[in-house]
């Protein structure tokens, strides 16, 4: 199976993705050999189809942006221009130089990740203080299988893909990961946990779901 191996200084830790040109990278610290490269992904093929599989979900779910397309932002649609250097959203239109579609995709996630980090971190910082919960770091991160995630410390990380949901499915997924705070499980003392910072949450999640069919760029 074809792979490249790319080395780095700062790594410690081994990982596997798939690259822009569909070929299988392996992230590895610099004493890491091409001869364990292989081993490793023959020990993993199961993860590595995995992972084939769900980049190609990924693709396949991408916009196609085009002179009529719009974009969504906190459940709103917007439009998108073609600009000769900006890249931003200016509160009105999405503005993407033009250039090839998978370099103009990656720009726009760039565009989404900045606001998605100028909107859901404080928000979240404002929801903890109303709810008298402590919480450690808030990160933005590209997940495209879950909305959000808390850990036992209190990090609470949220997919970029969420600032393009209306705001209060924005504020149901916060207090979802920040009643985590309180029960780090899916129990029922959870789910009270959860309804009292949120009495509609079950119909909250059920517009999720109907808006991750509607706008499948989220997979």
């Amino acid at each position: 199976m074809a792979f490249r191996l790319i080395h780095s200084a700062r790594r410690s830790r081994i990982a596997l993705r798939i690259g822009r040109d569909g070929i299988l990278e392996v992230l590895a610290p610099l004493c890491f050999s091409e001869t364990e490269a292989r081993k490793l992904i023959a020990q993993n093929a199961a993860v590595v189809e995995k992972l084939r599989l769900r980049t190609d979900q990924i693709r396949q779910t991408r916009p196609v942006l085009s002179a009529d397309s719009r974009l969504l932002y906190l459940g709103e649609s917007y439009p998108l221009f073609t600009s000769l250097r900006l890249s931003q959203f200016d509160g009105e239109r999405f503005m993407v130089p033009d250039g090839e579609m998978g370099w103009r995709l990656d720009v726009l996630e760039k565009i989404y990740k900045k606001l998605a980090a100028g909107y859901i971190i404080p928000r979240a910082a404002e929801l903890a203080e109303r709810f008298v919960l402590t919480i450690k770091t808030v990160r933005i991160n590209k997940a495209v299988t879950r909305w959000g995630s808390c850990s036992a410390k209190g990090d609470l990380n949220f997919s970029w893909h969420l600032i393009r949901a209306p705001e209060e499915l924005v504020d149901s997924v916060i207090c979802h990961e920040l009643a985590h705070r309180l029960e780090l499980n899916h129990s029922p003392r959870f789910y009270y946990r959860l309804s009292q910072m949120d009495p509609l949450y079950a119909e909250h999640r059920t517009a999720l779901r109907r808006f991750a069919k509607q706008h499948p760029w989220f997979r």
